[in-house]
């Protein structure tokens, strides 16, 4: 289809396309020399393309305003250049009609239908991650009942930015250069009234002529991927359509975008745009995604059917009575039960794929609206009148009359579980970057969850999904920020991604047997699509958390009805992000701001556990504690880690052992030597977080080498080729190049050793490749291949007993920001001065600080001297196995602890003073007194403290067989001792 439709064979005059057009004639004068110049076309091609370009198209008057001559000239070259490419290579039906594609801008001239808009838009999208953009709904070529869409797509340039951020300097520059005075103070209120906002900020107005409707939506550039075409789709859903668009990049990371509709005064109709430009600002990518794309589902709708299939994705299980009776006959053979788990496992998720319950959902559009609409009488704040009752009968009665097979029946039914099970969520709140949800946690089945979590977080983002799972009211654990090197290992860690939290959770709840606090985790899986948006995912994390802590709320309708409180540490991928996280618990309001993160920067008061060695105090002290009753010297011993001198807990491992390190493998690869690493070479490396790549190899003795994960067919000092270095590094642990005498992990997925790969770490005589183990990595190796090796003639300390140092450190973090006031804790705790920052040797000059970190780490040290010597005299005298004499000593503490919590001994004020400050680092009650102390910090957490620290005291002084005599015992010689 030609663009340029001739009206009449008379060539018209400069004058006669003037009196018409926004342009005037000097203007108009200069456009045709500047078409005449390129020498491209006839003059009677020019004139007929100026009155067409000019007067026919119904381009908006703004366009003239705002567009230089040149670059309007540019934009007919371009067109024309599109127009002989479409008539020589023909579009498809339904395609572009003409487009011109640069390094540096684009045009896109289609019809205006919204199939083709959108399709138009996610091309650019695609093609174009960064973009200004400015479109116009024109004229049609042949009558002027059709319509077109012309795209100017333009790369965006920024100024080179010194210091602060202003609206000036950090506009885009073309957009700044061009945009009428007018427009340049709307954009600048929007930048201003924007620029803290998390969440996207929508302005809307009508225009000075009073014919359009202006919408104003300002995001985070992170968020802002496909904004346009889902906006369109927005529109579409309500048989809509924009005269304008307009995007505007800025440098600070915001992204302006303009739409322009027919005027409208229906405030319920922008109400419900308003309402769904922020769900589908953090729609993610699915499948399903199409019912919105092609209307058959609203946005409130498609966001809802996302979460449920992400639930019903993780939580569907099936087998469970089978698995039950088959695992009963095999109890006596942990290998067969193993394989076992994993074939139940594996018939589940092939079962239950996302591909699956995608399938089913696409098929059931109108059941997905009937459970959104008992999700709806359950959760919208502004319904008077509630019928959930009526909403979920009608569901289940159409669970019947749609699911053909048990497996529709699980995959509907999952929709009615989640509806029972939400306890609130921010589905309604104008105002968030993520959908959360509370849900009630009785719904996990007890054979693959024995133990029923207190709490469970379950979020969905554009970037990601999480959970937050914790075992008791007030609980901490770290944030687990989780990537994927592959799409196969995407899919994997997607299907059991939960499983993994839980497992950390649980273990979690194990570690923190010392502390007031119970075991908690959480987990934020990226999607495959977004592994470079982990800072933003994590934010949009923390935020949907707070969403439904910051209660009451009006938009928020809260059937669980208390207040919650959650601590949150560091982990994989996080500890860079704790003091944001700190900091916009602060702006956000949360009254336990202070203690919402742990780990966080010195600068905030925090005690990184990095920067003291903390979670490998622990490890390496149950370490210390098996040498010593083997009469072992540390410097003697070998030793293989897994977790390289990059990260926390494998570089402090190196700083302060002082054994013959053999073996490592970190996120590079692996390393070797059977003499040992250059001790200085290593330490190195740790003292600079590198990983073993930038071990100079030319310090490795004649046996040693390095295999890097990138490199193929490597030839080893002994002939062996090896084929693939990222297949040696995921399984280096399971050859014999592991040997060593003590194994730490100190980094490494959950599960690398398990029932059914630790028969590899048995040589041909049977012996295992290690003689002693501390487990420094959560879940790294399961329970059944503990045993084994334990049966083997291991001494294995696990991790729910070695590695509790962190938590231990994170948990006093949070004490001394709840018994100091601000002005405390600002002059005691916040180290202000950079240099004393930069280097931890010059601390010693902030006495107190300096004096209650020291006494953390001390107390780390005799609580896993004391837990361990209660495992191992109970080892040595019944036999039973060290990882399962963990698990019991645990579970002990804590089930007194509970006991103890609601016990009435708490009313004995001799009792529970000499808990609490036998407790607490002794330099703080020095400083403010036992007595301030009491005053400040909160009741329930005073009782955890109280309940905790008697318990664990008195399982680790009397030991597992302990009576009630023991206990009488016990609370008598704490009523004579002194405070």
């Amino acid at each position: 289809m030609a663009t340029t439709q001739k009206n009449s064979t008379k060539v018209p005059e400069l004058k006669e396309i003037a009196a018409k057009a926004k342009l005037g004639l000097k203007e108009i004068e200069k456009l045709e020399n500047l078409l005449n110049e390129s020498g491209n076309y006839a003059q009677e091609t020019i004139r007929q393309t100026l009155q067409w370009y000019l007067n026919n198209l119904g381009l908006h008057e703004y366009y003239f305003q705002t567009t230089a001559v040149e670059e309007i000239a540019k934009h007919i070259e371009s067109i024309k250049a599109a127009e002989i490419i479409s008539q020589n290579f023909p579009q498809e039906k339904g395609g572009i009609n003409l487009k011109q594609e640069l390094a540096d801008r684009a045009i896109y001239m289609i019809d205006d239908y919204p199939e083709r808009a959108v399709d138009t838009e996610r091309a650019f999208e695609a093609k174009y991650p960064a973009y200004r953009l400015e479109c116009y709904r024109t004229s049609g070529m042949t009558n002027k009942k059709s319509h077109m869409r012309i795209y100017f797509v333009y790369t965006p340039k920024f100024k080179n930015v010194k210091g602060d951020f202003t609206y000036e300097n950090s506009c885009e520059i073309g957009f700044f250069e061009t945009a009428q005075p007018e427009t340049q103070k709307r954009y600048k209120n929007v930048w201003e009234k924007s620029a803290s906002w998390a969440t996207p900020y929508v302005d809307v107005s009508n225009t000075t002529d009073g014919n359009e409707t202006r919408i104003m939506v300002s995001l985070n550039t992170d968020s802002s991927e496909t904004f346009i075409s889902k906006f369109s789709d927005v529109l579409s859903t309500y048989n809509l359509y924009t005269n304008r668009k307009f995007v505007v990049p800025f440098a600070n990371g915001k992204t302006i975008y303009s739409f322009y509709i027919n005027k409208t005064n229906d405030k319920e109709l922008i109400s419900n745009i308003v309402e769904d430009i922020t769900l589908v600002a953090i729609l993610p990518k699915s499948k399903i995604n199409q019912l919105f794309y092609n209307n058959t589902l609203n946005a409130q709708q498609m966001l809802y059917a996302v979460s449920v299939s992400e639930y019903a994705h993780q939580f569907l299980t099936s087998h469970n009575e089978e698995y039950v009776s088959i695992s009963k006959a095999l109890k006596d053979q942990p290998e067969l039960i193993g394989k076992l788990g994993t074939l139940k496992t594996s018939l589940v998720k092939d079962t239950f794929t996302r591909a699956k319950i995608s399938d089913v959902l696409m098929n059931n559009p109108e059941f997905i609206k009937a459970a959104y609409n008992a999700f709806h009488e359950k959760f919208n704040p502004e319904l008077k009148k509630r019928d959930y009752e009526k909403a979920n009968q009608k569901l289940a009665e159409l669970v019947k009359t749609h699911a053909v097979n048990e497996v529709e029946i699980a995959i509907l039914n999952s929709f009615i579980t989640f509806n029972n099970h939400v306890l609130k969520t921010n589905f309604y709140k104008t105002e968030k970057v993520s959908l959360a949800y509370r849900l009630n946690p009785t719904f996990l089945n007890k054979v693959d969850y024995p133990d029923t979590p207190f709490g469970l977080f379950f979020l969905v983002g554009k970037e990601f999904i999480g959970y937050h799972i914790r075992f008791r009211d007030i609980a901490r654990g770290g944030i687990r920020l989780v990537k994927s090197r592959t799409y196969e290992d995407f899919e994997f860690k997607a299907d059991f991604i939960f499983d993994e939290n839980y497992g950390l959770a649980h273990t979690q709840q194990r570690k923190n047997k010392d502390i007031p606090e119970g075991g908690s985790k959480g987990t934020v899986l990226l999607n495959w699509q977004s592994q470079d948006k982990a800072e933003p995912a994590f934010k949009k994390y923390i935020d949907g958390v707070l969403d439904l802590l910051l209660l009451p709320n009006k938009e928020v309708v809260d059937y669980y009805g208390k207040e919650e409180i959650l601590f949150l540490g560091p982990d994989e991928n996080t500890a860079e992000v704790m003091l944001w996280a700190c900091e916009r618990a602060h702006y956000r309001g949360y009254k336990f701001w202070k203690a919402f993160t742990t780990g966080k920067d010195v600068s905030i008061g925090g005690i990184p556990h990095d920067r003291y060695g903390m979670t490998t105090r622990g490890v390496h002290e149950m370490a210390l504690q098996i040498l010593a009753k083997h009469g072992i010297k540390e410097e003697s011993v070998t030793k293989f880690m897994t977790g390289g001198p990059d990260g926390d807990l494998g570089s402090n491992e190196i700083l302060i052992s002082k054994d013959k390190t053999t073996g490592i493998v970190d996120g590079s690869g692996v390393m070797y030597d059977p003499n040992g690493f250059d001790r200085k070479e290593l330490t190195r490396l740790a003292k600079e977080r590198k990983m073993i790549c930038h071990f100079d190899v030319s310090k490795l003795s004649k046996g040693g080498f390095r295999v890097l994960i990138e490199e193929k067919d490597v030839k080893l000092p002994n002939g062996e080729i090896i084929a693939n270095g990222e297949t040696f590094r995921n399984t280096f642990h399971l050859t014999k190049y592991a040997k060593a005498d003590l194994f730490v992990p100190c980094g490494g997925r959950p599960r690398a050793i398990n029932i059914n790969n630790c028969s590899q770490l048995f040589d041909a005589e049977g012996k295992p490749f290690w003689k002693f183990i501390s487990e420094g990595a959560n879940l790294f190796i399961t329970q059944e291949a503990r045993l084994r090796l334990e049966e083997k003639g291991v001494v294995l300390v696990k991790d729910a007993s070695a590695n509790k140092g962190g938590v231990t450190s994170s948990s006093f973090e949070v004490f001394s920001s709840l018994a100091l006031d601000d002005k405390q804790y600002q002059e005691l705790m916040m180290i202000t001065d950079k240099n004393i920052a930069k280097d931890v040797t010059k601390e010693s000059t902030m006495k107190f600080r300096s004096a209650y970190v020291d006494q953390i780490i001390e107390k780390i040290k005799v609580n896993a001297h004391l837990e361990f010597e209660a495992m191992w005299r109970e080892n040595q005298r019944t036999k039973t196995p060290m990882a399962i004499l963990s698990d019991v000593l645990s579970n002990k503490i804590n089930e007194i602890t509970d006991a103890l919590r609601e016990s009435s001994l708490y009313e004995d004020e001799h009792i529970w003073k000499y808990a609490i400050k036998n407790h607490c680092p002794a330099v703080i009650v020095k400083e403010i007194g036992l007595e301030t102390i009491l005053k400040r910090v909160p009741m329930n957490y005073l009782r955890a403290i109280f309940a905790t620290n008697l318990a664990s005291r008195y399982i680790y002084e009397n030991g597992l067989n302990a009576n009630e005599v023991d206990f009488f015992k016990y609370i008598e010689a704490i009523k004579k001792a002194k405070i």
